[in-house]
């Protein structure tokens, strides 16, 4: 069977992930499992499926929710232990929403902004203490020892700060998700992106 690894969707681009999912489904690439770095498809027959995101904590989703989800017309696709990424699939296009409620998407997207918070201050005093060390405040950095040249320790400095850049930029994306929500709006869940051809 011909399988495809692609690049996971960005964590803060709810909607446009699952549109690109269903999108995909429709050419006969059917998603299988969502990694932290890949995402895997199968080749199959064109399929019309929705897709939803959800976030949970570590543990992932209980029985109890699992029961109810699959009670909605939802069934489990992938469950991502890093992040908490969860990817539920319907080929029924009258499947309940998992979120009616829009307090009930606000708290998801706050568990999800507060996860990444966390992980870029943890990422970001990475850096800053590298770049301490780098400047002769310290002794050798974790970066000197491990570089062969000045180009590679640049390189990596430049790594580090794509990571910092790319992570406050997901956080500042999921602050507006989450006023747009407390404005009245829902999440759009076949949103395109620009640029990604579906």
């Amino acid at each position: 069977m011909k399988t495809l690894l692609l690049p996971t969707q960005p964590f803060y681009r709810i909607g446009e992930a699952e549109g690109v999912y269903a999108a995909r489904a429709a050419k006969g690439w059917i998603l299988k499992k969502s990694g932290r770095y890949f995402d895997r498809y199968e080749k199959a027959e064109p399929q019309t499926l929705q897709y939803r995101l959800e976030f949970f904590k570590s543990a992932g989703p209980d029985a109890e929710q699992l029961e109810l989800y699959e009670g909605a017309g939802w069934k489990l696709v992938s469950y991502c232990a890093y992040n908490g990424r969860t990817v539920f699939v319907s080929a029924s296009p009258l499947a309940e929403e998992l979120y009616s409620d829009p307090d009930a998407s606000l708290n998801m997207l706050r568990r999800l902004r507060w996860a990444r918070l966390t992980d870029g201050i943890m990422v970001a005093l990475f850096a800053a203490l590298e770049a301490c060390q780098l400047s002769g405040f310290g002794r050798r950095g974790l970066w000197q020892m491990l570089a062969v040249s000045d180009s590679l320790l640049v390189i990596g400095a430049l790594i580090a700060a794509l990571l910092v850049f790319k992570g406050c930029y997901g956080i500042v994306r999921l602050s507006m998700l989450v006023r747009r929500i407390k404005r009245g709006k829902k999440i759009d869940h076949n949103a395109r992106i620009s640029g990604i051809e579906r």
